[in-house]
């Protein structure tokens, strides 16, 4: 099953871009680095530099250890390929809602006077829903297809420097920044997520995989809009499928044309054409 990374990076972030690659030196004990020999091909990285998610990466590599061209002495690396966000989503507008999904190893902790921050070690776990919770922050949801060039992107260096000339980033140069805003967020319908899945049978309506079964017996899988809440698409069962977490990630970033009738034949939870349609012409680019 494809999983999800949270890995902290500052000053390493710009030049560990440039190689395409993650890193983790051998010299050092912190469980959150040593989480980097668990990662796996496929899986889904989130980069967060400087309280910004700047980028997503997928792994091209399982880690392993050898030198690289940006660091001093032999590390567990994986070469990745980086997709960048439209606009980096900003920590403190996901931070709550993110801490509320109550991640094992997760990276977003409670501080004593209740406010939120990351953890300081190097890598952490981190689920499908919250990356859905962190794209839906950002200004623009990236897209398999559409990112993989890497000269369509500006370099990250200049991206951290239009953030630090709004004053939003910290930096020597400018001073810590701070500023009040008020954050408007999509609330989902909970229970109509429940009510999908459990219409399906928690059976992936994409692939057809059986239910996940947890230890204490109950069963996994999860809801997925296919026109999404933040492109104005309703919160109604029409236009939503069960999905396990390996298609749920494709079908964010439209690697997987839908067949309607497959799909609406693999539930009780009524399917509207015009949403698989929207998934398939918007999303997944079949035009």
């Amino acid at each position: 099953m494809t999983r999800v990374w949270w890995i902290n990076q500052s000053r390493s972030y710009d030049k560990e871009r440039r190689a395409g690659i993650i890193y983790a030196g051998h010299n050092k004990e912190n469980p959150a680095r040593k989480r980097v020999e668990k990662i796996q091909r496929g899986d889904i990285v989130v980069h967060n530099s400087k309280a910004y998610i700047r980028s997503l990466s997928q792994v091209q590599t399982s880690p392993e250890t050898r030198t690289t061209e940006v660091h001093d002495g032999p590390g567990y690396v994986a070469d990745v390929e980086h997709f960048e966000l439209g606009d980096p989503a900003y920590f403190r507008d996901f931070a709550e809602e993110v801490y509320g999904l109550s991640i094992p190893n997760g990276p977003i902790q409670q501080n004593h006077d209740g406010s939120f921050g990351v953890g300081q070690g190097y890598c952490y776990a981190f689920s499908h829903e919250a990356l859905q919770v962190v794209l839906e922050r950002a200004s623009a949801r990236p897209s398999w297809q559409a990112l993989r060039p890497e000269e369509r992107y500006p370099p990250a260096t200049q991206k951290a420097n239009d953030l630090e000339s709004d004053g939003e980033v910290p930096s020597q140069r400018t001073g810590t920044k701070r500023r009040e805003q008020t954050v408007a967020r999509i609330v989902r319908d909970s229970g109509l997520a429940r009510q999908v899945k459990e219409k399906a049978g928690y059976r992936c309506q994409v692939c057809g995989e059986s239910p996940i079964e947890l230890p204490d017996g109950s069963l996994y899988a999860e809801a997925h809009h296919l026109k999404p809440l933040s492109d104005g698409g309703p919160d109604a069962s029409e236009n939503v499928v069960c999905a396990c977490p390996s298609c749920h990630v494709k079908l964010d970033y439209g690697t997987i044309v839908l067949d309607h009738e497959n799909i609406a034949g693999a539930s009780e939870s009524p399917v509207g054409a015009r949403f698989t349609e929207y998934h398939n012409d918007r999303v997944a680019g079949r035009d």
